[in-house]
């Protein structure tokens, strides 16, 4: 395996900040999304929306987060 030789450069430096910013990042977009459907006023397609980022983001952006956290617990300093 090649060593990189800067630290910044290896993607799994261990950081904790910068994938919880990532995950936040992904929550406030989903909140924008769900108050853009809001201002249709239409109850289904609001519960729909709502539903759906909640879907999501348990699937997607959560699940990620602690892949991510895993993968850097064996990160070499």
């Amino acid at each position: 395996m090649i060593k990189l030789y800067h630290k910044w450069k290896d993607r799994r430096h261990k950081s904790t900040i910068k994938p919880l910013i990532y995950l936040i990042v992904e929550l406030l977009l989903l909140a924008v999304l769900c108050f853009i459907v809001f201002q249709f006023e239409i109850l289904l397609l609001n519960v729909l929306a709502v539903v759906g980022c909640i879907y999501f983001f348990i699937i997607s952006s959560w699940k990620r987060y602690r892949v991510v956290m895993e993968r850097q617990k064996y990160c070499e300093e």
